[in-house]
């Protein structure tokens, strides 16, 4: 058993076919990573200038 898993492991290693496939998938879990990071901040500032907006509407529009 050992044997068949080192044989099929060592092929998946050598084979390069699905190498650009692999490193597109680091590179979105690279930006997904950073957009993680970022969101808390992005998120509170986002909020704050439609709540923001929304008060100027509706005190403009206020009778």
């Amino acid at each position: 058993m050992g044997a068949v898993l080192g044989a099929v492991l060592g092929r998946f290693i050598r084979d390069a076919r699905g190498a650009s496939a692999i490193e597109y998938t680091l590179i979105a879990l690279l930006m997904a990573a950073a957009l993680l990071a970022l969101w808390p901040g992005f998120y509170g500032d986002f909020m704050q200038t439609w709540i923001n907006q929304g008060e100027k509407i509706r005190s403009v529009t206020q009778w």
